[in-house]
């Protein structure tokens, strides 16, 4: 089988991190990044929309996706590299991010357009989606892809200066979706309900199926058809280092599982690797997939 064809649309940054006793440490990163980065480890052949400015950041990440067998779909930007620090309290991260990350755009070209809807599979994650002309262009190309088509609102707060358009935002794309992953953190912030109540709520606006993570609580995937799979989180050994990118790790493994699959899909393995992989990813410094079974 050849690989499939997959576009991450959203944030690819630097990320520095801080930890009291150590120097600080950068790495590739961005939800949008991550999750390409993933899926080309999980062997897809994968491609980047997102705004890499041309400064040392920028050409540093762009070696690094080169060598991570990514190809960047370049963006016109007069914008610095974004750039997000974060300091770890056992393992959970505390953000500040640079002026560039507050005023994050995607300038979608015929070429940006071309990629999106011939792709096997596009993911939206971690797009600004409180910017109502950003979200116009990027709900013109998504309603018109061929592929599965996947939205990750992942919001940051630091950076969503407006919540409710945010949220308006993502709806949008919603009911053009075949898949939506939903954290409990991002229903929380965006709705401030349950997740299972947003979840409910998302399947009611037209996408065939809600991917739901809840920290150590495990995964869950409801569908427009058939009962709710639930699945906890995998027991790896090792201490868990960083859980930055986890979300994004599970996601791409969901992501490609779906893909390889044909005829009627039994979710269940699917996830129960995907719980795997996060766990591998939180035992490794960064944001990266980790494969355990690699």
């Amino acid at each position: 089988m050849s690989a499939q064809h997959t576009v991450a649309i959203g944030d690819g940054i630097l990320d520095v991190i801080e930890r009291d006793g150590a120097a600080s440490t950068r790495h590739a990163g961005g939800a949008a990044l991550n999750l390409a980065v993933g899926l080309a480890r999980l062997g897809a052949d994968s491609a980047l929309v997102a705004s890499v400015g041309h400064d040392p950041a920028g050409f540093w990440l762009r070696e690094y996706l080169r060598r991570s067998r990514v190809r960047l779909v370049e963006t016109p930007t007069v914008e610095f590299t974004g750039v997000a620090t974060s300091i770890r309290i056992n393992g959970e991260p505390k953000y500040t991010f640079t002026a560039p990350m507050h005023r994050r755009r995607i300038n979608f070209t015929h070429e940006t357009h071309a990629e999106i809807t011939g792709a096997d599979a596009v993911v939206v994650n971690s797009f600004p989606l409180d910017n109502a002309a950003q979200t116009e262009m990027l709900a013109h190309s998504f309603a018109a892809a061929r592929g599965l088509r996947v939205v990750d609102p992942n919001p940051r707060p630091a950076i969503v200066a407006d919540p409710a358009a945010f949220r308006a935002g993502f709806e949008t794309l919603v009911p053009h979706s075949d898949l939506v992953k939903i954290s409990d953190e991002d229903a929380d912030f965006l709705y401030g309900e349950p997740v299972d109540d947003v979840a409910a709520r998302i399947l009611g606006l037209g996408t065939r199926a809600v991917f739901v993570t809840r920290g150590s609580q495990g995964a869950s995937y409801l569908s427009d058809q058939g009962a709710p799979v639930d699945v906890a989180i995998a027991q790896l050994p090792g201490p868990i280092v960083d859980t930055l990118g986890a979300g994004d790790a599970s996601l791409a493994t969901l992501v490609h599982g779906l893909l390889q699959s044909t005829g009627e899909v039994d979710v269940t393995p699917i996830l129960e690797r995907a719980m795997r992989v996060a766990a591998a990813t939180c035992r490794a410094p960064g944001g990266l997939l980790e494969d355990p079974d690699a």
